[in-house]
């Protein structure tokens, strides 16, 4: 497991963040590399705890039963600047997932008067044990206060869900955290854009999809979630990132650019993935 974490320049204020899991040259992640979490902290690492303002941002990248050589986990930090906005975290978690092939999902609310600027996952063991190497998450999410994703585009969202699944293995004292970043930016309002795209289907094929802000908007943060429309995803289903890109997919690479557009990427692993299985991006727009 590595953790990468990043903050945001003097003066700027954290609203988000994302993850990226791949080969450092480039390519496709190997069918064993995925994404434990990606969620706001402290400068340490740290989980932040729910009330306080977020001071960075961590990216949490495992591997699973095969050795992965030449990988790299990057972190983003969505950060803004020149306008007057606050943030907070609210936090929920929830045991689990702990029997072989079962998923476990926790939503955390924005309190009252506040609006959802963004939101991360985790899940790990409660101890300091190293995880189960088929842990990982398949969602970190825009949502409604009962887990349910934003299903349609220009919504609003009040709520961060994150979604873990136990992969092929049982494995006790599991955690699984969401993370909705909270609050205001100026006197604009949020939405969120979200993309859908079929797949991944068959096995070790990788999905991407981005959604892309409004003219107009600007791009606060973002989130992803794959699996079937109804019942388990298959087992060996996991993310590989969610991140600030393009509006073709290309992960933003210089730290200080400007983004419009969010990407999802999820791969089947060693199985193929039953029909209806989908990955969706989901981008937090600023309409000022």
């Amino acid at each position: 497991m590595v953790r990468a974490t990043g903050g945001c320049p003097a003066g700027a204020v954290l609203v988000g963040g994302g993850i990226s899991v791949a080969p450092i040259g480039g390519g496709t992640p190997p069918p064993s590399l995925h994404v434990d979490g990606t969620h706001p902290s402290d400068s340490a690492g740290k989980p932040a705890a729910s009330g306080a303002r977020p001071g960075a941002w961590s990216a949490v990248g495992a591997t699973g039963g095969q050795v992965v050589i030449g990988a790299g986990t990057t972190e983003f930090a969505l950060c803004t600047q020149g306008v007057a906005a606050t943030s907070q975290i609210a936090v929920a978690a929830v045991a689990g997932p702990a029997s072989a092939a079962s998923t476990a999902r926790a939503t955390a609310n924005c309190p009252h008067r506040t609006s959802l600027l963004g939101g991360g996952g985790l899940t790990a063991l409660t101890s300091r044990v190293e995880p189960s190497p088929s842990l990982h998450l398949t969602g970190s999410f825009p949502s409604g206060p009962d887990g349910s994703p934003i299903a349609v585009s220009g919504s609003a969202a009040g709520s961060w869900t994150a979604v873990a699944d136990a992969g092929g293995r049982t494995g006790s004292g599991v955690e699984t955290t969401a993370f909705a970043v909270c609050g205001a930016v100026g006197r604009g309002r949020t939405q969120v854009a979200l993309s859908a795209r079929p797949g991944p289907l068959s096995p070790g094929g990788v999905t991407t999809s981005t959604a892309s802000c409004p003219t107009g908007t600007v791009l606060l943060s973002g989130g992803v979630s794959t699996g079937p429309a109804r019942g388990q995803p298959q087992q060996g289903l996991h993310l590989t990132g969610s991140f600030p890109s393009s509006p073709a997919g290309q992960p933003v690479t210089v730290s200080g650019t400007n983004a419009n557009a969010w990407t999802a990427r999820a791969e089947a692993g060693g199985q193929g993935s039953p029909a209806g299985t989908a990955t969706t991006a989901f981008a937090v727009c600023l309409t000022r």
